[in-house]
């Protein structure tokens, strides 16, 4: 009996330091990390064709424990060559967030969805919404008509480089040319050209010249260009409407047909050379008034202009960047990020560091083992949090429940969200997680899971997206 009553009291003192710590940390630090719960989203005009001087109307209920800063969609056609956005405000007679469009005689004839619906709350925490059904079909539409039906970008053709296969040098210029039509008239044409890993580039914007009647542009090299072969890498050009073509200057093997190559300029191509990059604090646990101090070893052979990194949580729900300086008493690039009462708790990693030297080459670290784990992490708690996301190392594969290799190219959006459910002692929590398909290669991620403060019982494994 006495041992309970000890564990009671115990427990009771736990409780009570807690709070008071909490009271006297910050009354107001930031605990909100998820987005907005976005839902019963409407086009008023749902299968209704419409055209010049109509309206159309859209809603949906938009809530959030913080308050909604803002939202807004992009209706589009399933090929994009209509598009716009429509912002959205509350209305508090109707309790929804609504917005509207008046459509013009700019706008591009044909049936428009809901591609794109994302919110934001006053933290800038945001969600995205898919308005398709379980067959992925789009369930709102409404149709233009009687608008403009020009919907097709220029046609650019006999693309060509004055001085293909030609050795040039500071001074010397390059000039470039094609053809270019369209019914409604051209408004702009730009040319990049690059190296093939694109260490050096610029771009050549084009003018039409009604003697030859070819959009035409040229480039005069400079001691700051860089030597090396140049190919068309992209060309774009634009109609009056903004509807655009995109020419490639290649063969039937994919090839580049026009070429010219620079010296006498630049040598130095490659960025800057990264190493032992550090967080001081690694594997600790900060507060407010802490600060995490970061730094690493970089050098280039020209001299470097800057560096950053960014920290972040696994399921990039938070981050912040530090900008870094040279410290000549330490002889590294040093940098520091304050905690105060409005950063986000939870265990951040250095997701992105990027270096640039005097010509602009940069280079990226990433602070992973040959595992693919994060090396260095540092967990931010303000003390006041009771839904402080404890780390949790769950494995999420890109192997579907049939075996199958999931790539980001069968994800239509460009952020794939997902559930992972929690189990504790007191129930189950939902918790979102947002992976981008440009990281979906990897096989495992460290993953910040929201339950409420007690040690919960998980059973931390693989969870697979079905």
């Amino acid at each position: 009996m006495s041992v309970v009553r000890n564990r009671k009291q115990y427990i009771f003192v736990l409780t009570f330091i807690f709070l008071y710590v909490c009271s006297v940390l910050s009354a107001s630090a930031v605990t909100d990390t998820t987005g907005p719960s976005i839902s019963d989203f409407v086009i008023s005009e749902n299968g209704q064709t419409l055209t010049v001087g109509d309206t159309i109307h859209v809603s949906a209920k938009i809530t959030d424990v913080s308050g909604v800063s803002r939202a807004y969609l992009y209706l589009a056609q399933d090929n994009y060559a209509g598009n716009f956005r429509i912002n959205l405000s509350y209305n508090g007679t109707s309790g929804r967030w609504e917005g509207s469009r008046v459509i013009s005689d700019t706008d591009i004839n044909g049936t428009y969805h809901a591609v794109q619906f994302d919110a934001f709350d006053i933290y800038n925490n945001y969600s995205s919404y898919y308005d398709v059904d379980d067959s992925y079909n789009y369930r709102n539409s409404v149709t233009i008509t009687g608008a403009r039906s020009d919907a097709t970008g220029p046609e650019i053709t006999d693309f060509k480089i004055a001085e293909n296969g030609q050795t040039l040098t500071v001074g010397d210029v390059i000039h470039v040319s094609a053809k270019i039509t369209d019914v409604s008239g051209i408004s702009r044409a730009y040319v990049y050209l690059a190296t093939l890993n694109y260490a050096g580039d610029f771009r050549i914007d084009l003018a039409y010249n009604s003697s030859s009647d070819r959009w035409e542009g040229s480039r005069t090299i400079t001691e700051t260009n860089k030597n090396g072969t140049y190919h068309a890498v992209q060309f774009d050009a634009f109609d009056t409407f903004n509807n655009y073509s995109s020419y490639y200057d290649v063969d039937d093997s994919y090839n580049y047909l026009n070429s010219v190559t620079i010296e006498g300029a630049i040598d130095d191509v490659a960025g800057p050379e990264i190493s032992d990059f550090r967080i001081a604090e690694d594997g600790q646990t900060l507060t407010i008034g802490d600060v995490i101090h970061v730094s690493a070893k970089i050098t280039d052979m020209s001299g470097i202009s800057r560096a950053y990194v960014y920290l972040a949580t696994p399921n990039n729900m938070s981050d912040y960047r530090i900008d870094l300086s040279y410290n000549d008493a330490s002889g590294r690039w040093e940098g520091s990020y304050t905690i105060t009462e409005f950063s986000k708790d939870g265990t951040y990693h250095a997701v992105q560091f990027d270096a640039f030297d005097i010509y602009n080459n940069y280079s990226s670290y990433y602070d992973m083992d040959l595992n693919y784990d994060y090396v260095n992490s540092v967990t931010i708690y303000t003390g006041v949090d009771p839904l402080f996301p404890k780390a949790v190392n769950v494995v999420i594969t890109n192997i579907d429940h049939k075996g199958n290799r999931i790539t980001p190219a069968k994800f239509m959006d460009t952020v794939i969200t997902f559930k992972i459910v929690v189990k504790t002692q007191s129930g189950e929590y939902d918790n979102d997680v947002r992976i981008h398909p440009n990281r979906f290669d990897q096989s495992k991620f460290d993953i910040d899971l929201a339950f409420p403060g007690e040690m919960p019982d998980l059973e931390v494994g693989k969870y697979e997206i079905d």
